[in-house]
């Protein structure tokens, strides 16, 4: 299983991050659709705390953490599926993008 850390900077501040940071997490999950079971998410201050379950060919679980800091955020996925990993972070990375210009 791999790791994904990923720090993305922007103009935001803390506030406004932490608003758009659960549309980030939620539209990838919407992406995926039925593959995606037990979803669970808690904010504690400033950072985000998240699980699920994602089905392919076995059931792999997934945590992460989304932290949010005045101009940026970090967000760290622990359960990658190895092959998956290139994808899943880009994907991750793009969104960001749009979400936190």
């Amino acid at each position: 299983m791999a790791r994904i850390d990923l720090k993305h900077e922007t103009s935001l501040s803390a506030a406004e991050i932490k608003g758009k940071a659960e549309t980030l997490i939620n539209e990838a999950l919407r992406d995926q659709g039925d593959k995606i079971s037990d979803f669970q998410q808690e904010w504690e201050g400033n950072l985000l705390t998240f699980s699920f379950k994602v089905k392919k060919f076995k059931v792999f679980s997934i945590s992460g953490t989304a932290r949010v800091y005045d101009n940026s955020i970090k967000i760290v996925l622990d359960g990658i599926p190895g092959l998956a990993k290139s994808k899943v972070e880009n994907a991750l990375r793009q969104k960001a993008k749009e979400l936190f210009p």
